[in-house]
C-alpha cells in the first residue's frame, strides 16, 4: 500500500507536470487569433437572445440545438456604429457523427422590408430578414490552429454590421439537432493573458464536449 507521504509527492509531480503542460500550451498559442464563447442555454426565445459582446472582435460561438421542431439558438450583436466587413459564418465540425448536421442561419434586420425564406415554426411573424440555408456538397473547410479543429462552413457573409442591432438565429430545418458553430467578427483581438487563458479553456472544452 502507497504511503501517505509518497502520495503526496506523487499528487504534485503530478500538478506540476500538468501546469508545466498548460505553460507549454499557452506558449504555443497563436499571437493573435480568434475570442471563444457558447451558448449558454436558455435563449430559445426570440425576446431573450444571447448578446455577443464586443462583436467587432473575431469570435468563434460554439452552440448546441436540441432535437424537435421549432428549436432555435438566438444571438444578438449590438453595436452604436457601423462595423465594416463583417464576417458571419455558420459551420459544424468535420468529424464524423458531426459533419451530417445541416443548420440554417437567419439574420433578422429592422432596415430589412420582410422576411426572406422559409422560417421555423413558431418564429415571429413580424421579423424581418433573410433565412441562409445549408450549402450541401459545396461546403468550404476551414481550419482553427489555436484548438486543432478541423470545420466546414455552410455558409458565409461578409457585410456591413448597422446599428442599432443584429439578431442571428440558428434552427435545424431537419429537427435532429446537433452541434455548430458561428464563427462572427471584422477585426483580430489584441492578446491578453487572460484572452490565452480564455483560448486554454476553450479547447478543454470543445475537445471534452462541456457545452
Amino acid at each position: 500500500m502507497q504511503s501517505p507521504v509518497l502520495f503526496t509527492v506523487n499528487f504534485r509531480r503530478c500538478l506540476l507536470f500538468i501546469l508545466f503542460l498548460l505553460l507549454v500550451q499557452l506558449s504555443v498559442l497563436p499571437v493573435r487569433a480568434d475570442y471563444y464563447t457558447f451558448e449558454k442555454g436558455g435563449h430559445n426565445n426570440y425576446a431573450v437572445p444571447q448578446e455577443i459582446n464586443n462583436p467587432q472582435y473575431f469570435q468563434y460561438v460554439y452552440g448546441i440545438l436540441n432535437r424537435g421542431e421549432g428549436i432555435v439558438d438566438y444571438y444578438e450583436l449590438k453595436t452604436a456604429d457601423t462595423i465594416a466587413d463583417f464576417h458571419i459564418e455558420l459551420m459544424v465540425q468535420d468529424k464524423p457523427g458531426r459533419r451530417d448536421f445541416h443548420p440554417n442561419l437567419i439574420l433578422v434586420e429592422q432596415h430589412a422590408a420582410r422576411m426572406i425564406g422559409k422560417v421555423p415554426f413558431d418564429f415571429p411573424l413580424t421579423a424581418r430578414g433573410r433565412v441562409y440555408e445549408w450549402r450541401i456538397g459545396s461546403e468550404a473547410k476551414r481550419v482553427d490552429e489555436t484548438i486543432w479543429e478541423n470545420l466546414l462552413v455552410g455558409h458565409s457573409l461578409v457585410r456591413d454590421l448597422v446599428p442599432p442591432r443584429l439578431v442571428i438565429a440558428v434552427f435545424d430545418p431537419e429537427h435532429k439537432g446537433g452541434r455548430y458553430v458561428l464563427r462572427l467578427g471584422a477585426i483580430e483581438p489584441v492578446e491578453t493573458l487572460s484572452y490565452k487563458l480564455g483560448q486554454l479553456s476553450a479547447l478543454l472544452r470543445v475537445k471534452f464536449d462541456l457545452y
